[in-house]
């Protein structure tokens, strides 16, 4: 651009220019007066100048973003032909193998044949043998069940009897305590009624010996001799439940012995019947997981058999059908060719790439900028909205306390 503009300077070079600083005749009027300067042709080429770079400017951010709708498409499309490329590259590696087993097949199939007869003689007798112990295991696992359930039931037996024995030992002492509590109950009785008889008859020899009737007092001491047989009575009665109480003790005492010995002797004999099941369980539970290790292995043999048996099948294919080969040779030489074009044609996109790349800079750094310009519009929008709200309540709360204060000092 300035190229053009010195030269178009140079090349437009007028007479009128060299006089500069001079009245231009020509620019005169009718009447004599100075008429309007007319733009000179320096001024004329800058303004055209100026024009033509901004159109150019406009023009190269419109082909920036061109290049960059383009550029997505062009590299969905590369994407594409590399996949198809390193799928073709994995079915040649594939058919490459089979090829040379292929050609391995026919030259020794005698022995590849014998080779996997071997190998599924091999299996079968490790097979037969696996067969044979997984039986085994299913027999002592059926065994073992039938001695858990039978173990279960003579425990439960066994446990009945214990708990038995403990609630008759139960019932022996709920009857001790009983005829304790009986026995306890009467000499407290006894105790209260020789209480009430000393009480009654110190009452009433104080009132005999006040007394100054005769009658009346003869009657206060009658009265006094029959509590002392009362009094005497429960004495009597209180000494003779001494030994039954202490026997009823010695008996509850006994009792409750013979109640934590049987409570005891069930809780050990059901632990001890826990411990054996839980035993007899773990081991019902080994074999069985012996049974299903034994299940896999035999279904490993079996699909080493198969295996075996379907490559002798397709060692006969191969042999049978020598043209299969050939045909698969060329094919993989088809697809070698295929697989240059398309890597050509991968070379080709990726230099079409970096220049779309290249020529979209300009349009990604214009979205860039108006990313970081709406971030800074936002940040800006939230910052100072928080401020003016912040303002607004110290502005209200001002406006409160001065209302408080004026209603104080109207009230003053």
């Amino acid at each position: 651009m300035s190229t053009e503009r010195t030269d178009f300077d140079e090349s437009t070079a007028s007479p009128a220019n060299a006089n500069a600083g001079e009245p231009n005749v020509g620019n005169l009027s009718a009447d004599g007066a100075l008429a309007p300067e007319q733009p000179s042709a320096d001024d004329m080429v800058q303004d055209a100048a100026s024009a033509s770079e901004g159109g150019k400017e406009g023009s190269s951010v419109a082909e920036s973003f061109g290049a960059l709708k383009d550029r997505t498409v062009s590299a969905r499309e590369l994407k594409d032909r590399r996949r198809a490329h390193d799928q073709l590259s994995q079915q040649i590696q594939d058919d490459e193998a089979r090829l040379a087993d292929n050609r391995y097949i026919l030259a020794n199939f005698e022995a590849e044949v014998a080779h996997q007869n071997d190998i599924i003689g091999e299996n079968q007798k490790a097979l037969n043998a696996q067969t044979a112990q997984i039986k085994t295991l299913k027999q002592r696992y059926d065994q073992t069940k039938s001695d858990l359930s039978r173990m279960k039931k003579e425990h439960k037996k066994l446990e009945k009897t214990y708990e038995q024995r403990r609630d008759e030992a139960h019932d022996a002492l709920t009857a001790s305590k009983r005829a304790l509590a009986d026995i306890q109950a009467q000499a407290r009785k006894a105790e209260l009624a020789i209480s009430d008889a000393q009480r009654d008859i110190m009452s009433l020899q104080v009132k005999a010996d006040q007394s100054q009737d005769s009658a009346e007092k003869s009657k206060a001491l009658s009265e006094i001799e029959s509590l002392n047989v009362k009094l005497a009575q429960s004495k009597d009665d209180l000494v003779s439940l001494e030994p039954r109480q202490s026997a009823a003790q010695t008996k509850r005492a006994q009792d409750q012995a013979v109640y934590d010995g049987a409570a005891q002797a069930l809780k050990d004999v059901k632990s001890k019947n826990d411990d054996d099941e839980r035993a007899l369980e773990k081991q019902l539970k080994e074999i069985d997981n012996d049974i299903d290790a034994g299940n896999e292995k035999a279904a490993s043999l079996r699909k080493n058999i198969e295996a075996a048996q379907d490559r002798i099948a397709y060692c006969q294919e191969v042999k049978e059908n020598p043209t299969t080969t050939e045909e698969l040779a060329r094919a993989i030489e088809q697809d070698r060719d295929t697989a240059e074009q398309i890597q050509s044609d991968i070379a080709q996109r990726e230099t079409v790439h970096r220049d779309l790349k290249k020529r979209s800079r300009k349009a990604v750094a214009i979205i860039v900028l108006i990313a970081i310009a709406i971030i800074a519009i936002v940040a800006c929008v939230f910052y100072f909205g928080t401020a003016t709200y912040d303002a607004y309540d110290t502005h209200a709360a001002l406006e409160d306390d001065i209302a408080v204060v004026d209603g104080n000092t109207n009230t003053v």
